[in-house]
């Protein structure tokens, strides 16, 4: 939580607060699955959860790594490495 709050307050926030949610290309970075507890079966999940946003200034991605690994995923034709229970912000 004090890696997302640092990246909100420090580079996410005038996305978040003063642009608006727009689409972009979707972002693999692997699934992982998950026994469902309230039936039978698993659920898959993507291992990065991301989003895209736009101001005057630009888009750019928000992605978040909620797990303990390192993962690396491709964004507009650029490699990223998003560190472990950490987020980043590229722009598009």
């Amino acid at each position: 939580i004090r890696n997302l709050t640092r990246f909100y307050n420090e580079k996410a926030k005038p996305y978040l607060y003063n642009g608006r949610m727009t689409s972009g290309q979707i972002i693999e970075s692997g699934v992982d699955y998950f026994e469902r507890r309230d039936k039978e079966g698993k659920i898959g999940l993507s291992r990065l959860l991301y989003s895209y946003w736009e101001k005057d200034d630009g888009k750019v991605a928000i992605i978040a790594n909620p797990t303990e690994q390192f993962i690396v995923t491709n964004v507009e034709g650029k490699e990223i490495t998003v560190a472990p229970l950490d987020a980043v912000l590229v722009q598009c």
